[in-house]
C-alpha cells in the first residue's frame, strides 16, 4: 500500500504600498508602478505598508531597506546588507527617511520576505537629495587707491541655486591675523567696500548658503589686495604736433608702476580733414 503525500504549494502575494499608493502587487506576475520626487530637499521620506495577501500572514517576515544611487543590480537578500542609515530593518506602515548625501538618482529598495523564504523586491524613485554646502571658491576683486570691489563666486554642485539673503563680505588688513566677527550683508554677486587707506594690503571672504539652507560657508581668502593711487598715463607721440612725416609715428605710453592693469590701450588712425 502506498503512501499518498499531498503537497500544499504557498503562494507568496505581498503587496508593497509608499505613501499608501500601491506599489506593486507581488504575486508570480508582477507589476512595478515608480514613483520618484525629483524636486531637490535635504531629505526625502516615504512610508512604505507591506501586507501578505495569501494567507501565511506577516508572522516572521523579513522586511528590509536599502538606499541606492542605481535602479539596478538589487536581486537578493545579501544585497540589502550595510550600515545606517542606508541600510536597515522597518516595520510596515513606518516611515523610512533619507537625510544624508546628494544626488539625483538615489532609489529606495525594499525587500520582503515571508515566514516561508520567499520573497520580493521592489523600488521607488529617484529622489534628488542636496546636503551639499556651496563651494568654498575665493572672490575676484578690483581695487582703486581707497576701495576694493569685492566679487562673489562661490556655487552650488546641486541645486545651483544660492540665498541671496545669506551672501556676507569680509575684509581686514593683511597685517592683522584676526578675521573678527564684522560681516557686511549684500544680496548682490559684488561688494564695496570704501574708504580705505591707501598703499595699503588688505584680505578679503566671502559666505553663504544655497537656498536648501546648507551652509554657510566661507570662502578661501584673496589676500594682500595693494591699494593703490591710479594715475592717468602720459602719452607722447613723436613727432608731435600739426609736423608733416613720411616716415614712422611713435606712440610711447608712460603709466604709474602698478596701474597698468587697469589700462586699455586702443588706437585710431585718420587722414584729418
Amino acid at each position: 500500500m502506498k503512501d499518498i503525500f499531498k503537497i500544499r504549494r504557498y503562494l507568496f502575494a505581498f503587496t508593497v504600498k509608499i505613501n499608501n499608493k500601491s506599489m506593486v502587487n507581488i504575486t508570480q506576475n508582477i507589476n512595478f508602478v515608480q514613483s520618484s520626487d525629483t524636486t531637490w530637499a535635504k531629505s526625502h521620506s516615504k512610508t512604505v505598508n507591506v501586507t501578505d495577501t495569501s494567507g501565511s500572514g506577516m508572522a516572521g517576515a523579513t522586511l528590509k531597506y536599502a538606499w541606492k544611487q542605481s535602479d539596478t543590480g538589487m536581486t537578493e537578500e545579501s544585497h540589502f546588507t550595510g550600515s545606517p542609515p542606508n541600510y536597515g530593518t522597518f516595520e510596515s506602515g513606518t516611515a523610512i527617511t533619507k537625510n544624508t548625501d546628494s544626488g539625483s538618482n538615489w532609489y529606495l529598495w525594499i525587500f520582503a520576505k515571508d515566514s516561508l523564504g520567499n520573497f520580493k523586491i521592489e523600488k521607488t524613485g529617484p529622489f534628488y537629495l542636496d546636503n551639499t554646502p556651496p563651494s568654498d571658491t575665493k572672490p575676484t576683486e578690483t581695487h582703486t587707491s581707497n576701495s576694493i570691489t569685492v566679487t562673489c563666486a562661490q556655487t552650488d554642485a546641486n541645486v545651483s541655486t544660492l540665498d541671496a539673503n545669506t551672501r556676507y563680505y569680509q575684509i581686514k588688513p593683511s597685517s592683522q591675523t584676526s578675521w573678527g566677527d564684522k560681516w557686511e550683508k549684500d544680496i548682490g554677486t559684488s561688494h564695496k567696500f570704501s574708504g580705505l587707506t591707501l598703499n595699503t594690503n588688505y584680505d578679503v571672504r566671502t559666505k553663504v548658503s544655497d537656498s536648501l539652507g546648507n551652509g554657510p560657508t566661507t570662502s578661501q581668502s584673496l589676500n594682500n589686495i595693494k591699494t593703490e593711487n591710479i594715475e592717468d598715463p602720459v602719452i607722447t607721440c613723436t613727432p608731435n604736433g600739426n609736423s608733416w612725416t613720411n616716415g614712422k609715428v611713435s606712440v610711447s605710453i608712460d603709466f604709474k608702476s602698478g596701474s597698468q592693469s587697469y589700462l586699455t590701450r586702443q588706437y585710431q588712425e585718420s587722414t584729418g580733414g
